[in-house]
């Protein structure tokens, strides 16, 4: 196996948590620039009017695959701001399954905690599929934050695999920019 550098960058045109509390839609994309052995672009967009959360993805879960979720937001706190996004949705392509999402993110001070566990539920295979990923961040000025991630992308009952890494965000306005370095050094590749 050869040694490989599993770069991600994220464009994220982003909404306030505040703004989950209006009565208007309040949209977000995102878009995943995957470079490994191959290059993905990976385009999700997202829509909130006060609890409610919509979200369609393309390539995320699988390749040749698009998701469509329903979400209900869950946010709150002064010191300690929390949203809870519990999802249901499914997936149509390479995978075709039943999906449940649960997106998490705390927030103390300068530091975030961001989670997001996924199950799709294969209803054309016996392999279901468990997704987690999560990033601990360190913000020192409102336009720039750092810290460490964890992935996990792989069928259930076949294993572990968990890429690692760093990463460093800035922001300018509503767009986020964020590059992730995973598994620099090791013999893990991306798949």
């Amino acid at each position: 196996m050869r040694k490989i550098l599993f770069l991600l960058v994220s464009i994220t045109y982003a909404r306030a948590q505040d703004s989950l509390e209006t009565s208007v839609w309040n949209f977000g994309i995102q878009t995943d620039l995957y470079f490994a052995e191959s290059f993905f672009v990976i385009p999700m967009i997202s829509a909130d009017k006060n609890k409610l959360h919509l979200e369609a993805r393309y390539l995320n879960e699988e390749v040749e695959t698009a998701s469509g979720w329903v979400g209900y937001n869950i946010s709150g706190g002064n010191d300690f701001k929390y949203l809870f996004t519990p999802m249901i949705g499914g997936t149509f392509g390479r995978i075709n399954g039943l999906a449940a999402e649960l997106d998490l993110t705390l927030n103390f001070s300068d530091f975030e905690f961001d989670n997001q566990l996924e199950y799709i539920f294969d209803v054309e295979d016996e392999d279901d599929i468990f997704y987690y990923s999560l990033d601990l961040s360190y913000s020192p000025l409102d336009w720039m934050w750092f810290g460490i991630s964890g992935r996990r992308a792989r069928i259930f009952q076949k294993g572990l695999e968990f890429e690692r890494g760093l990463f460093l965000g800035v922001a300018y306005k509503n767009l986020q920019l964020t590059t992730y370095f995973f598994n620099a050094g090791s013999e893990d590749l991306f798949l």
